[in-house]
């Protein structure tokens, strides 16, 4: 084997794990622009909810100008509205899932599965009965992609193998853990949930006061949460892209833009640091990408 071969052999493996936060996780199409700008490949990548969505359809071989074009597809009226296709048939869901998974197929195909993906990939969910994190890395992927983005009461849940499935974010919103323990030895993590000392921000959410306290008491449980399974992952790189006070949740669609852009530059931000740890772990990779496991708080 030739000393250059030998030396790409030992690349360090780069692990991304991409956060859940509705429109503000468009954000994460401008990470993996700047990321692609500067040639730094992927080697495995996690995610929750719509960070879930992309790194899906990034694993899928979906390069982040095409992420791009979907987004700006889906920003438009009609494509919204088909695709939340709300139906209140039941008391516990407002959306079905059925116009989403419709919507994946056409981009990647009905019968894709995770061994057909170009790279490593790690869904979070939740098991809603059990109280448990499952992650969902193995069978058919567009079932686990739903599974990954139902939100609890707003979108219809998923049953995969007798466990009802939903979104992850309540549990563990930025799955770094997961990319660890496939073997990345680089962590960059993606947070585009609102910073919780943002005082701003959550003044400028139009709701009732009663709904406004409930929703932020929520988010500062979330970002507790977020913050002790980072820590535990020990995250190399942490993006937290300044999306904007006006860029709600489960709004924005209309400014999507203004989020991919601030995803652009929160990774243009951290890319010296990011460098310096590809760099230190040059030497050292342990260069295999397994199975993802949650860590245990």
């Amino acid at each position: 084997m030739r000393i250059g071969e030998r030396i790409m052999k030992r690349k360090p493996a780069l692990g991304v794990a991409l956060g859940g936060g509705g429109v503000r996780g468009f954000a994460h199409i401008g990470v993996l622009k700047v990321l692609s700008a500067e040639g730094i490949t992927i080697d495995c990548i996690s995610g929750t909810s719509m960070g879930g969505i992309v790194a899906s359809l990034y694993a899928c071989g979906q390069d982040a100008s095409q992420l791009e074009s979907i987004a700006k597809k889906v920003s438009k009226l009609g494509e919204l509205a088909k695709l939340m296709d709300a139906r209140i048939t039941k008391l516990d869901h407002v959306f079905s899932s059925k116009a989403l998974q419709e919507f994946f197929a056409e981009i990647v195909g009905s019968d894709v599965s995770f061994a057909d993906l170009q790279i490593p990939l790690a869904l979070c969910t939740v098991d809603f009965k059990k109280a448990e994190e499952v992650v969902l890395q193995s069978g058919a992927l567009i079932p686990a992609v739903n599974a990954t983005m139902g939100l609890p009461g707003i979108v219809e849940e998923v049953i995969i193998e007798g466990s009802t499935l939903v979104d992850g974010g309540s549990l563990n919103n930025v799955p770094a853990d997961y990319v660890r323990t496939m073997g990345a030895d680089v962590v960059v993590a993606v947070d585009v949930s609102p910073h919780i000392t943002d005082t701003e921000y959550w003044k400028s959410q139009k709701m009732p006061g009663i709904a406004s306290g409930y929703w932020r008491a929520n988010a500062m449980m979330g970002a507790a949460i977020t913050e002790a399974k980072l820590r535990k992952a020990k995250v190399d790189v942490l993006i937290h892209p300044d999306i904007g006070q006006d860029v709600a949740t489960l709004g924005g669609f209309n400014q999507i833009e203004q989020v991919i852009a601030a995803g652009e530059k929160a990774t243009w931000d951290i890319m010296p640091e990011l460098k310096k740890q590809l760099k230190e772990r040059f030497f050292f990779s342990k260069a295999t990408i397994k199975p993802a496991k949650p860590m245990q708080l």
